[in-house]
């Protein structure tokens, strides 16, 4: 019988001494199931609270998200290219009460408009390659 070594804990333990995880070249998860409970525990209770938190403090944010995603799915809103350069834009809600109605920018603009630069620079002082590259997309 074969046995794998746990990544945390190092020791060799029977292939059954482990989760499956089919992304692993192995078809079994690194650590073993005691060391992945552990894992688990710690780090679901700390992402736990910042989720929790966050969705508390950003419901009406969170809801305009899955309706705009909705709507996207069933056709009400169709994908546009960057209002500022015309590559594969992302949405942006300028209100969150209106869910429906969105702005189309690349990654670029977008973080450019979260930022604080809301002027519309344009492609060419923001990097022209990384457009161009994008824009079959």
């Amino acid at each position: 019988m074969k046995k794998y070594r746990c990544s945390v804990c190092h020791q060799y333990k029977a292939q059954k001494g482990f989760y499956s995880d089919s992304s692993n070249h192995r078809g079994i998860g690194s650590r073993c199931i005691e060391c992945d409970a552990i894992y688990r525990k710690d780090a679901g209770s700390k992402r736990g609270k910042y989720f929790r938190d966050y969705s508390l403090l950003n419901k009406e944010k969170i809801q305009a998200k899955w309706k705009s995603d909705e709507a996207l799915k069933v056709g009400k809103i169709k994908r546009q290219p960057c209002e500022l350069c015309g590559v594969r834009a992302e949405k942006h809600h300028d209100n969150y009460s209106e869910p429906l109605k969105v702005r189309w920018l690349c990654r670029r603009h977008h973080m450019q408009h979260h930022n604080g630069a809301k002027d519309n620079i344009p492609p060419s002082e923001i990097g022209r390659k990384y457009h161009e590259r994008f824009k079959s997309i």
